[in-house]
């Protein structure tokens, strides 16, 4: 399978069309669409160490969810881009579409945290909201926690029960009241700001932050198998690309 064929493959898996207008995702670099996809290796972010792994140990395709370029770029001087097409290396981007697909970003978070009879909730239909067993709100944020191995939570919880959950991975901050209408007795995303985690306990709906990393990295073992669903000769690695310490 080619380059440019396990591209067209993903992108019939994850469709375009479920991209936010103001998106930027699908085609990051192509320095050969025409070689081999032998070696593919998955990532949140083409960071700068991520792009070096690939390029030291031969992968032909990095696939982010982030997109290595959302702003127009004016000159060719970051040294990714260059490692990059110096090394044959291809960049393929899913951004929103995989947060809205099935077994996407959202999906994965809700399966990770053993969410039951889910469905979407939103104009975008990004987040997703699903049951549980009775429990705290504390306890099921700690054992989210654990889950996820974030190293810290940021919630506004009292200790009620809750048996509806929302979730929305990385910056889900612009979804509480989308959460809050579909039902949900706690919302857990990435990040919120501190303005609308302090306005929560006026609102009836417990809130969580587990951070932008931990609440998206679950995708990637989504991705992995979509790749070898395509392809199972196609050798894949999962890389950590998270910089952020927790002091």
């Amino acid at each position: 399978m080619t380059v440019w064929n396990l591209y067209c493959a993903l992108e019939n898996l994850i469709p375009r069309e479920l991209s936010c207008d103001w998106d930027n995702d699908g085609v990051m670099c192509l320095p050969n669409g025409s070689k081999d996809a032998k070696k593919v290796l998955l990532t949140l972010d083409a960071t700068y160490d991520a792009v070096d792994y690939a390029a030291y140990n031969g992968f032909d395709v990095i696939v982010t969810h982030h997109p290595l370029i959302f702003r127009p770029i004016k000159t060719v001087s970051d040294r990714r881009f260059v490692d990059l097409i110096k090394n044959d290396v291809a960049v393929f981007s899913f951004h929103t579409r995989l947060d809205a697909v099935e077994g996407g970003v959202n999906t994965a978070l809700a399966e990770i945290l053993g969410l039951k009879d889910t469905e979407r909730f939103g104009d975008d239909g990004l987040g997703v909201i699903g049951s549980i067993a009775p429990t705290t709100d504390r306890e099921f944020i700690k054992m989210a926690k654990e889950k996820l191995g974030s190293p810290k939570a940021e919630a506004v919880a009292t200790g009620v029960f809750v048996k509806r959950v929302a979730v929305v991975g990385g910056d889900g901050e612009h979804y509480i009241s989308a959460a809050r209408e579909a039902g949900a007795d706690l919302y857990i995303s990435g990040r919120l700001s501190y303005n609308d985690m302090t306005d929560a306990s006026f609102g009836g709906m417990s809130m969580a932050a587990l951070g932008h990393f931990y609440t998206e990295n679950p995708v990637l073992d989504k991705l992995e198998k979509m790749i070898k669903d395509i392809d199972p000769a196609i050798e894949t690695e999962i890389f950590n690309c998270n910089v952020i310490d927790t002091l």
